[in-house]
């Protein structure tokens, strides 16, 4: 029961509340921050006969698969003792690796007619040797947000067993659980399942197990002794409690207490970060792409990730270099480098491999020294000394001493000149600390890796329309179909476009009526009328007329003239309602009475249109601001 050795001589039920803190304490690293629970809580041996697993959540015990791994563990039997642990194994079944070598087992698995019932036997063989095992078919329950479960159940784990096959090898989810294994220091132990060769493997997966001892299961016969075998590796890999921090560089370790203290830590993502819109699409290849580049677990120089777009390729290249710590994501406008940012720095395998995030928004014309300060605030907690006689390259290298050593990440967003990307890169070369720069110009900075966004495809594109729009429970139209494949392409494939367009959508309220005038009127681009084929006319410039034009001359004359006045604001400048009302009073017409409610209504339609984006609260970084391409028709 991984007790220690005063607890093995007494029944569950003798044991004092020092004698369960130790019980728990000695379940693995992932549980020293539950050993004081039970002290001061005086939760005895009788107590713990009764548990529940409501009772562990009132206690502290937030995460459901460390309550669930302690209920298994510590309530196993009324009269469970150390004889019993002891107890020689079934016939056939491996041996047990001793309560010194008790630990907390993830099984990683594609689901498959023949992997799904040879994981289920790995499970039973590791939890007979005296492991707690999770494995996705049994241990989320229903109506579960599985993807948070798997996610807190790999935090908890000490290892993983990765059943891989080739089905294995093109599975998201699989190679989510591989890459947040390693970025939380987890023992990897590899099986390559029936004849799959490690040569056969995609470049990035042989690169994340270069140095792991991948055992090969190559048929049934022989899995009662290859199980043996890991059996002995994991007794011989996990019988120190440390785990090995990966994320960047193997050189990065970790004390068991730090282990602990860090297992349900995740970076706080700053107030400056984006919110993301209410409907987006995902692409989770492309952020899965963006996840491994920046946490290195791609090792080759060339990965595409592709789909048919209107009769071409769409191709969102990577291209990585051995040991860069900057990632540039560069798109066209629009293109939705920002909204995969702000998945990014929200995604938990990131969180968990930094401790601090900081983001700024660049633009064209930044305040360099008001950007660098307000980066040491996000990293430091406090603010930069100012001093009268303050520079960039003073400021800058105050930054750079806060940053030695740390793990840290700085995302510079909307970054134009290569200028504004060294005045505020203040990141270790010598830490595992990274750099994510988003950019519209390819090639911008050198020496980093990079990932090539580009425009959705026709299908994503009429599926973040529909849904953004609020169609996506209406009935099956060809029509419908037909009329919204055309505002796809009217719209460029870019996600600022569509999400435009739906609102002027969602302002027909039920009625089909935009099926043909709404297509007519984004056809109309001001110069003539465009004929079929001709849609993508006058490029980006032709599609902000076109788009954001009609969706401002349908708005009434108060948002029409406020539109107007929030583009005489800074860029990128998130403008706070009370100043708005401020600007409003100065540039309305002599004798205005429009109230701040009337204000507040005209905007709140601007951001349903998607024609601002921000927040309409009272907080004090509450405020709205345009797309900079939107800014473009103002």
């Amino acid at each position: 029961m991984g007790a220690t050795a005063s607890v093995a001589t007494k029944y569950t039920s003798e044991w004092t509340a020092e004698d369960v803190g130790n019980a728990v304490g000695a379940l693995g690293t992932a549980f020293e921050p539950y050993k004081a629970l039970a002290v001061n809580n005086a939760v005895d041996g009788r107590t713990l006969e009764t548990i529940t697993d409501a009772d562990l959540e009132e206690l502290g015990v937030a995460t459901a698969a460390h309550r669930k791994n302690l209920l298994g563990k510590l309530v196993a039997s009324k009269e469970a003792n150390t004889a019993a642990a002891e107890a020689e194994p079934p016939r056939g079944n491996p041996k047990s690796l001793g309560d010194d070598v008790s630990r907390n087992i993830f099984i990683s698995y594609a689901r498959g007619e023949i992997s799904t019932p040879f994981a289920s036997l790995i499970k039973e063989r590791f939890e007979a040797a005296g492991c707690n095992v999770w494995m996705d078919a049994s241990d989320i329950g229903g109506g579960a947000d599985f993807m948070s479960e798997i996610g807190s159940a790999i935090k908890a784990s000490d290892g993983i067993v990765a059943v891989i096959d080739a089905k294995f090898t093109k599975s998201t989810y699989c190679s989510n659980e591989l890459a947040m294994a390693q970025g939380n220091g987890l023992q990897i132990f590899p099986i390559l399942f029936r004849g799959l060769g490690f040569e056969a493997l995609p470049d990035g997966l042989q690169y994340m197990l270069a140095s792991t001892n991948c055992i090969p299961f190559p048929d049934a016969a022989g899995d009662h002794e290859n199980c043996l075998k890991m059996l002995e590796q994991v007794k011989e890999l996990l019988g120190s409690s440390a785990k090995v921090l990966m994320r960047h560089n193997d050189s990065y370790r970790t004390t068991p207490a730090a282990a602990a203290a860090e297992v349900d830590t995740l970076a706080y993502v700053p107030l400056s970060v984006p919110d993301l819109p209410d409907v987006c699409l995902e692409r989770p290849d492309v952020l899965q792409t963006m996840v491994s580049t920046l946490l290195g677990f791609l090792s080759s120089t060339a990965v595409s990730l592709s789909s048919a777009i209107v009769g071409r390729p769409r191709r969102v290249s990577v291209t990585v270099r051995e040991g860069s710590q900057k990632l540039t994501a560069h798109g066209q406008g629009g293109v939705g480098k920002t909204t995969m940012a702000v998945m990014l720095v929200n995604h938990p395998m990131v969180r968990c491999s930094f401790d601090r995030i900081a983001w700024v928004s660049v633009g064209q014309t930044p305040d360099v020294m008001e950007l660098q300060r307000t980066l040491f605030a996000q990293l430091t907690g406090k603010p930069m000394e100012a001093t009268a006689d303050g520079t960039l390259a003073l400021q800058l290298e105050a930054l750079k001493a806060a940053c030695v050593g740390k793990r840290w990440l700085l995302v510079l967003d909307d970054v134009w000149e290569r200028k504004h990307e060294k005045q505020l890169n203040c990141i270790d070369g010598n830490s595992p600390s990274k750099l994510l720069v988003t950019t519209r110009i390819n090639g911008l900075l050198a020496g980093t890796d990079e990932i090539s966004l580009n425009i959705l495809n026709p299908a994503e594109s009429v599926d973040l329309l529909r849904r953004t729009a609020g169609l996506e429970d209406a009935p099956d139209d060809a029509e419908a179909n037909t009329a919204l494949a055309s505002l796809a392409r009217l719209c460029g494939h870019l996600p600022i476009f569509l999400q435009v367009c739906s609102g002027m959508v969602s302002d027909y309220a039920g009625s089909t009526d935009w099926q043909t005038e709404l297509v007519e009127s984004l056809k109309d681009d001001r110069s003539g009328t465009l004929d079929e084929g001709e849609e993508e006319a006058g490029g980006v410039g032709g599609m902000v007329d076109r788009v954001v034009g009609a969706s401002v001359v349908t708005l009434d004359p108060t948002a029409q003239m406020l539109f107007g006045l929030i583009g005489l604001c800074p860029e990128d400048c998130c403008v706070p309602v009370a100043v708005l009302q401020t600007i409003w009073a100065s540039a309305a017409p002599e004798g205005d009475k429009t109230s701040s409610r009337v204000l507040r209504r005209s905007i709140t339609k601007m951001r349903e249109r998607n024609l601002l984006l921000g927040s309409l609260g009272d907080g004090a970084n509450d405020g709205v601001f345009p797309h900079d391409i939107v800014r473009d028709c103002e």
